[in-house]
């Protein structure tokens, strides 16, 4: 049910039972017919929230770590950024760890 989950994330404008079928998740009947849409719905919510908190929180951790080892910001590991801006004093110490950026010729270096 996972890979069907999945799938369907990925495949978001084709119907379930099609998303089944992609994936060779299931056989036809003898008649050829794909598996009934109350099945696939029903099946899913047997299994329950579980397995896709499990993969979410598991993938998380490992991918966020990795990306925010990779993407230092000064010595600290960066988890997220949304583009506001935060005022901190422009001093010598924070001007090392951080950086600064330049200003132009009249203001020079900004903090």
């Amino acid at each position: 049910m996972l890979w069907i989950v999945l799938g369907m994330a990925l495949f978001r404008n084709r119907a379930i039972e099609r998303v089944v079928a992609s994936l060779d998740l299931c056989l036809p009947s003898s008649a050829g017919r794909l598996v009934a849409k109350s099945a696939i719905a029903e099946a899913r919510q047997r299994r329950g929230v579980e397995p896709l908190a499990y993969l979410f929180h598991t993938t998380g951790a490992e991918w966020s770590a990795r990306s925010a080892e990779r993407h230092k910001w000064g010595a600290l590991s960066l988890y997220v950024y949304d583009g506001t801006t935060m005022r901190v004093p422009d001093s010598a110490e924070n001007r090392a760890v951080f950086g600064g950026q330049f200003s132009g010729a009249k203001q020079g270096m900004s903090g």
